[in-house]
């Protein structure tokens, strides 16, 4: 007797584990599957514990003995679907095992599997033919795969889930030991049939403990809330207690006050424990089922607080549309409250209108919006009730308002302690499907409803207007794009109207300039007659300027060229070493002019090249005047070198230089530098500009080094092989 209330103590206590994991509102599936092993296992033990006690009469043993190893092979698939569960696998496997163990459960109860029968000592005889052994094969695999199937999950996992499964491992190996110790090891050693209740009793300890150790684990990884779920288990294992402790007190006590409880026999006295058992278990599930119909049909109006928060917060960060959110939550408070209907009212924003959102709103257009906005917030309240103050003019005024419109209760939407606020709307609620009025405890769910429900709708409506804005912007974007592009297209019509202008006069001004060129350099020559020093002097000037208008006009010309793709390299046989003479020699009296040197190292030997020699001329001529006009005193060399595989020019002056930060721009066309454009403000910027794409087009690259305050060399470098006479 003792070892069969031992083994109902082990066989509720599982039984309690299995309500802690099954009375958890998250339904983890890994909450069900250890629940199935739990229910499962406290079945098998009160079973098993019954069908080998020798209180139960041998008839009841026998089908007790059948439902042992039928509840057996269902207690080895639950653990199994367990640990398919824990390693996540969702494969056809588990579900061919459950077909196959619940027919095999049935085909032992029925007999079709071994033969239980009643021995001529009075004991009970399981044969163990061919079937039997099978059965026994089909169990331990099924153990053996969940056995495997856990350890590869354990293996696999990582950092806190591999600590979890490490625990519900460490456990099974425990309880896997202590019972073959029990079952196979102790009974040999000590060969005593009255210690067989001890060893079932160790097996059944170590199973619960393998129980305690997993739920720990689940309860670690979140699977569960315990103190929710043990909360609901100790009222549930209380009444259980309780109803099952009178109908055992009354039917004992009733039967032991007449003569009839002497003469039942042991297997009464088990179905009548057993009923009332069943009665105790069976009671709240019952209770909850009756309530939830009577509930649906009746409406009537008790419903779980922390559920209907819980559902409404689940809703409030899902990240949905804000018609959709409100449209939701709507229903959720209608749901729960059993209201007629719930309608939100949000006040107009910058970008939005006024909005009704919610059940039945076509038929509430609240068209007096003001007079809720006016007398609610005189209320000092954030939930009122049509009815209530019926003394306060603002109340009544309210009341009256909110009768007409079919609303019972009305909740401002106000993220403030300060009543006076306007907020950014209401609640309408319909009255209550039941006919009943609404409770306090309605009224102050609401508040606290309301105030989770402010933090979503404004942040809500402030994602919403940033959306708007970014429509807004993003028209105001394309608008302005296409006024860009008109200006561009003007800009552009324009910009080909100035190049055209510009070729037109610099073909009209290259004429008469050639004719005004070549009759001062026929007049310095003599041709008029002879000139005097004086003379010579200013026609010298006037041939200079009248030749770099000449420049100018050709750079006019050839940026022009080069938009419409007709600037072209003619190169011929060029003595540069003669060409950068004349330009010197023809330079040198400007130099002097500015008070500067203007020196010319000129090569004994160099070879002649391939190059258009009008183009590099004019590049060359840019170099020396640029130095002329920005070297404010002191010397510019001009220098030309010929290697084996290449020629240099260069003219180095020790001028203003150029700033570190302007260089990247120099060669740009008509950029100037900022102590360029002071030093000559009537420059064009572009000298360089041209200079570059002349060199770059004859094959060469630009020389230019500068120290801001020390001076520049500019120049230019070809290879040999590119413009050398023997190369063409």
């Amino acid at each position: 007797m003792v070892f069969l209330v031992l083994a109902s103590i082990i066989a509720v206590g599982l039984f309690s584990i299995g309500l802690l994991a099954l009375n958890n509102r998250s339904k983890h599936s890994d909450a069900l599957a250890f629940a199935a092993v739990c229910f499962a296992t406290s079945l098998w033990i009160v079973v098993n514990q019954l069908g080998s006690n020798s209180i139960v009469d041998i008839t009841a043993r026998e089908t007790l003995t059948a439902l042992d190893y039928s509840f057996g092979t269902i207690m080895v698939w639950s653990f199994a679907n367990f640990s398919f569960s824990l390693a996540g696998i969702r494969s056809k496997l588990k579900y061919i095992l459950l077909a196959t163990t619940l027919l095999l459960a049935f085909g032992v109860f029925f007999g079709k599997v071994m033969t239980i029968s009643i021995a001529s000592n009075n004991e009970l005889n399981v044969s163990s033919g061919l079937k039997f052994y099978a059965y026994l094969i089909y169990v331990l695999a099924v153990f053996i795969i969940g056995a495997a199937t856990l350890y590869r999950a354990y293996i696999k996992a990582i950092d806190k889930r591999r600590r979890q499964l490490e625990l519900i491992v460490w456990s099974l190996g425990l309880a896997g030991f202590v019972s073959i110790m029990a079952n196979l090891i102790l009974p040999k050693v000590f060969i005593d049939n009255n210690l067989l209740d001890l060893w079932a009793s160790i097996t059944y300890a170590s199973i619960l403990l393998f129980a305690v150790l997993s739920s720990v684990a689940l309860l670690k990884r979140g699977v569960f809330d315990v103190r929710q779920a043990a909360t609901r288990s100790v009222g549930y294992l209380l009444t259980f207690s309780l109803i099952f402790g009178l109908y055992f007190v009354a039917v004992f006590g009733g039967l032991g006050a007449s003569s009839y409880f002497s003469n039942i026999t042991n297997s009464q006295k088990i179905v009548l424990v057993g009923s009332s058992l069943i009665l105790a278990v069976s009671y709240l599930p019952l209770k909850n089922l009756f309530n939830k119909v009577t509930n649906k049909l009746f409406y009537r109006d008790a419903y779980d607080t922390q559920n209907f928060i819980d559902e409404l917060n689940k809703t409030l960060v899902s990240g949905m549309q804000f018609d959709e959110l409100l449209t939701k939550s709507a229903l959720i408070i209608q749901k729960n409250l059993k209201a007629s209907y719930v309608t939100f009212y949000i006040r107009p924003t910058s970008y939005f209108p006024e909005r009704i959102i919610g059940a039945r709103r076509s038929e509430h257009e609240f068209d007096d919006i003001a007079l809720v906005q006016e007398t609610a917030k005189q209320l000092n309240t954030k939930v009122f009730m049509a009815g209530e103050g019926e003394n306060e003019e603002n109340a009544n005024r309210l009341s009256e308002y909110l009768k007409k419109n079919d609303v019972e209760v009305l909740v401002r939407l106000v993220n403030s302690l300060d009543y006076q606020l306007n907020g950014i709307g209401y609640i309408f609620i319909g009255s209550k499907l039941s006919g009943n009025v609404y409770s306090k405890k309605d009224l102050q769910l609401l508040e606290i409803v309301a105030n989770e429900l402010v933090i979503a709708i404004e942040n809500s409506l402030r994602f919403e207007e940033i959306e708007e804005f970014n429509v807004t912007l993003q028209n105001k974007i394309e608008g302005a794009t296409k006024e860009l592009r008109k200006s561009n297209e003007k800009l552009t019509a324009l910009d080909e109207a100035k190049d055209e202008f510009i070729s037109m006069a610099s073909h009209q001004l290259r004429t008469p300039l050639t004719s005004v060129k070549g009759y001062i350099s026929m007049v310095m020559e003599g041709d008029a007659g002879d000139i005097n020093e004086q003379q010579s002097k200013l026609l010298n000037q006037a041939f200079i300027s009248s030749q770099r208008m000449v420049y100018l006009i050709a750079d006019l010309l050839n940026v022009s060229r080069l938009r419409t793709g007709k600037f072209v390299i003619e190169t011929h046989p060029t003595k540069l070493a003669e060409v950068v003479d004349g330009e010197v020699n023809q330079l040198r009296g400007a130099a002097e002019a500015h008070g500067l040197k203007l020196l010319y190292e000129k090569p004994a030997d160099f070879p002649d090249l391939m190059l258009d020699e009008t183009k590099i001329r004019q590049v060359i001529m840019n170099f020396i005047d640029n130095a002329i006009y920005y070297t404010p005193k002191g010397n510019i060399t001009v220098y030309l070198r010929a290697t084996k595989t290449s020629v240099e020019f260069g003219v180095t002056d020790t001028g203003m230089g150029v700033p570190k930060k302007e260089i990247p721009k120099l060669f740009n066309k008509f950029y100037r530098a900022n102590n360029a454009r002071k030093a000559r403000p009537d420059g064009t910027g572009l000298g360089l500009f041209m200079a570059k794409k002349v060199i770059v087009a004859s094959g060469g690259s630009i020389l230019f080094k500068t120290k801001e305050g020390k001076g520049s060399t500019f120049g230019f470098i070809f290879p040999l092989d590119k413009v050398g006479i023997n190369n063409h």
